[in-house]
């Protein structure tokens, strides 16, 4: 199971997840990110995170009614309906997920929780990280918690109803994660 660590939160957002009724989607997200195993090898940027990443979407998938956005947008949203006698109200849930891109891509997932709360597609996010000790040991671009505080802070986003949602790793084993095969070229020179 993953280990979920103290979250960093911004404007207020527990508050806005309470008046929302997203308590129990919230409480999904930790149940989905804690089927994930994480296990490496114990060597500074051994590790793909890419192999993550996919479990991370697997759980999401198998728990259902999740939405994924493909392309340019929010990660994952759940949305839920509100009754209170004949007034109905939808409130939603973002979450990018960001474990296995460079740590530059923490700059567009702050603009798309942005963009979808501005849109109320969405009521509070969340950004799921590594944290400090998993980064160390995934590939050197990986994101941290430490660079995501930094870029909440950069990106003047502190107003914004973020929370910063740190997995940690279960331990380590003897086979480092996979990493992912780039178009880098075979390397030989041509004639």
């Amino acid at each position: 199971m993953a280990l979920l660590r103290e979250p960093t939160d911004y404007d207020a957002v527990v508050r806005v997840i309470q008046r929302r009724g997203l308590e129990a989607v919230y409480t999904e997200l930790l149940l989905i990110l804690s089927r994930v195993q994480i296990v490496v090898r114990q060597e500074k940027n051994a590790n793909g995170a890419a192999d993550i990443r996919e479990r991370i979407d697997t759980s999401f998938n198998q728990a259902g009614g999740w939405t994924k956005t493909r392309v340019g947008g929010v990660d994952w949203v759940k949305e839920i309906t509100l009754r209170a006698g004949n007034q109905v109200a939808i409130a939603a849930l973002g979450v990018e997920v960001q474990v296995s891109g460079r740590s530059t891509m923490l700059y567009r997932d702050v603009s798309h929780l942005r963009e979808s709360l501005r849109e109320a597609k969405i009521d509070a996010g969340v950004i799921v990280v590594p944290d400090d000790d998993l980064a160390y040991y995934l590939t050197d671009r990986t994101p941290s918690l430490r660079e995501a505080v930094e870029t909440i802070t950069d990106v003047k986003a502190s107003d914004v109803p973020i929370r910063l949602l740190p997995i940690g790793l279960d331990g380590f084993g003897d086979r480092a994660l996979p990493k992912k095969k780039t178009n880098r070229g075979t390397g030989k020179k041509s004639a």
